[in-house]
């Protein structure tokens, strides 16, 4: 199997770094910041909240939260990357991902959202590896125009020894590691939307290390690099009986994607039309919280389970289990 970098254009990267810094004030002195949505019943960011609203704890202790900042669109673009798995993907969800972003294009996008759309298959491939980040929305559209079916895809798993299978889901999720990667890079919270029709491993992927391995490497280098990942079933909403409904084989084939989202601080969006999902990801990302706490007693550079709550009624916090230290901050 190739493995491709995928990379995004250093003179974005720098310039995406700009606002960022321009309006971020300097934290109080610690080791531990974790990036937070607050978020309604209706899935709309809450404002106004101060540190005396959050409750974090770090491997089930409570950690005095003794800073709250409120990082809106206005202080740090949006920065979104789309992964579309075309390696694994039908006709019917190629065109309903094809329209869902097409949607996001003309009636979502704001001015200054940074984002591009990255194929599984042509990057995989070697026919397009080299992405940009931008805010043109013309430039955005003839990327979505060239999401479509690709009749190499994967399909179903065949056998508990599908290796044609094997090898192209393992290629999807060396793409999608290289794009967290990459993005990891641009200063503030990133998001990563990745469209698939499923990654079925043999096994559980918290058992099988043929799923497992890989799902906590990009997990990992997610929330170092503040990250956030959401999945969206490409599929959309079967009917009932079909053959797309809940059944054991999706279940299997859910499992990853819905790691990934849990781990990082996202959502893994399923049994829904794919273009509300995405309204639903991009509504939830109009701002949010950079928590500052009490130095960690956990040693640099080691991951430290966490869990944050909102105090307030009917508000609901977000964010990835897993945070790490930052030394500098000491």
């Amino acid at each position: 199997m190739r493995q491709r970098r995928v990379r995004l254009s250093a003179a974005v990267l720098a310039g995406l770094t700009v606002a960022a810094v321009a309006h971020a004030q300097a934290p109080p002195p610690t080791s531990l910041r974790v990036d937070v949505l607050a978020i309604d019943r209706d899935g709309r960011p809450v404002y106004g909240l101060g540190a005396d609203d959050f409750e974090l704890r770090e491997k089930g202790r409570v950690q005095k939260v003794v800073d709250a900042r409120f990082v809106a669109p206005t202080d740090a673009p949006r920065t979104t990357v789309f992964v579309v798995d075309d390696i694994g993907m039908s006709f019917q969800s190629a065109a309903f991902v094809r329209e869902a972003l097409t949607k996001y294009t003309d009636e979502q996008m704001r001015a200054d959202d940074q984002v591009t759309v990255i194929r599984t298959y042509s990057t995989y491939s070697g026919i397009d590896t080299e992405h940009k980040l931008s805010t043109d929305k013309k430039a955005l559209r003839e990327e979505v125009a060239k999401v479509h079916y690709n009749p190499l895809e994967r399909g179903p798993r065949r056998s508990a020894y599908d290796v044609r299978y094997d090898v192209s889901m393992r290629a999807s999720l060396e793409c999608l590691r290289a794009v967290v990667r990459d993005v990891g890079k641009v200063s503030g919270r990133k998001s990563v939307v990745f469209f698939s029709d499923g990654l079925h491993g043999v096994m559980d992927p918290f058992v099988d290390p043929a799923v497992r391995v890989p799902l906590e490497e990009i997990t990992a280098e997610a929330n170092r690099a503040s990250v956030v990942i959401y999945t969206v079933d490409a599929r959309g909403l079967p009917s009932a009986f079909s053959a797309g409904w809940y059944t054991p084989r999706r279940q299997a084939e859910h499992a990853a994607l819905h790691m990934l989202a849990k781990e990082t601080g996202g959502l893994f969006l399923w049994n829904t039309d794919v273009a509300s999902a995405l309204g639903r990801v991009m509504l939830g990302e109009g701002g949010y919280y950079v928590l500052s706490c009490e130095p960690s007693a956990s040693p640099a550079r080691a991951p430290v389970e966490i869990e944050v709550k909102v105090k307030r009624t009917g508000i609901k916090a977000r964010t990835r289990t897993e945070v790490y230290p930052d030394p500098s901050a000491s």
